[in-house]
């Protein structure tokens, strides 16, 4: 069996994608803060504003507030992975060692792995709602304003709630009232 031989090149090009994968992580760990603060921020505000109480959007909120922590707890480990990995490579070229280098590669295999989960189950789940919409719309569409779709409202002009007589008045108080500026 032939061994893989790492050169100067091959360092200098894992150095370089552990800067860059460093960066991502930074990257990524930013965004999974900022999920989880979206999300409690979202679950607190269903929960205190006194308007949504009781109502179906209180509700609304806090399930898309749970949602967003739970992707941000997914998307975590994601970034857990690729820090790990990027740390292996960095002491591989470091140390010339050829266990962190395989550990490196263990994890980006695992990384890309987790990653094609992630999304083959994120598709799935929009694939779900949009299903759901659509089911939704086929269903509720012809109940929403009435009996048959011909019978929604449509204004032709615009017409205002005061008579003329009233729109004249308050055009001549409008001029009365102006300020002069010395």
């Amino acid at each position: 069996m032939e061994q893989l031989v790492v050169n100067e090149g091959n360092k200098l090009d894992l150095m370089t994608s552990a800067k860059w994968g460093k960066f991502f992580v930074i990257l990524g760990y930013i965004a999974v803060v900022l999920m989880v603060l979206a999300g409690v921020f979202t679950i607190v505000l269903s929960v205190t504003r006194s308007g949504l109480i009781g109502s179906g959007i209180a509700g609304m909120m806090s399930i898309l507030g749970f949602l967003y922590v739970a992707i941000a707890a997914a998307y975590f480990f994601m970034v857990r992975i690729m820090h790990k990995m990027v740390t292996g490579f960095k002491k591989a070229v470091s140390n010339s060692s050829q266990n962190d280098l395989n550990d490196g590669f263990s994890n980006m295999a695992k990384g890309y792995k987790y990653a094609g989960y992630f999304t083959i189950v994120t598709l799935v789940l929009y694939l779900l709602f949009l299903v759901g919409f659509a089911a939704s719309a086929a269903f509720f569409g012809e109940d929403m304003y009435g009996k048959d779709s011909e019978e929604i409202p449509v204004m032709t002009e615009m017409e205002s709630p005061l008579d003329e007589d009233a729109t004249e008045e308050a055009a001549a108080v409008a001029i009365d009232d102006t300020v002069e500026v010395k």
